[in-house]
């Protein structure tokens, strides 16, 4: 029978950097999520859903550093 654990595998040639972006589009992703949950807010109301929701988009917003101005472009770049 042949060895399962691939102790013939040579790690020498194995490329370590080529690895997917970490980063992706957080900044974009975090963007749109408060203006959906700032929609939500205006139909539904504060339910505590939303609020803890906007409490986590709130501490992401301050982690990247997205000004209120960033999020009105975005806003106005969805509109039109």
């Amino acid at each position: 029978m042949g060895k399962c654990n691939k102790s013939d595998y040579n790690h020498v040639l194995y490329n370590y950097n080529r690895a997917r972006s970490k980063s992706g589009n957080k900044i974009e992703n975090t963007i749109d999520h408060v203006i959906m949950l700032n929609k939500r807010i205006s139909v539904e109301g504060e339910t505590k859903w939303l609020k803890m929701a906007m409490y986590k988009a709130q501490a992401k917003l301050s982690k990247y550093r997205i000004t209120p101005a960033m999020i009105a472009v975005a806003q106005a770049r969805k509109v039109a």
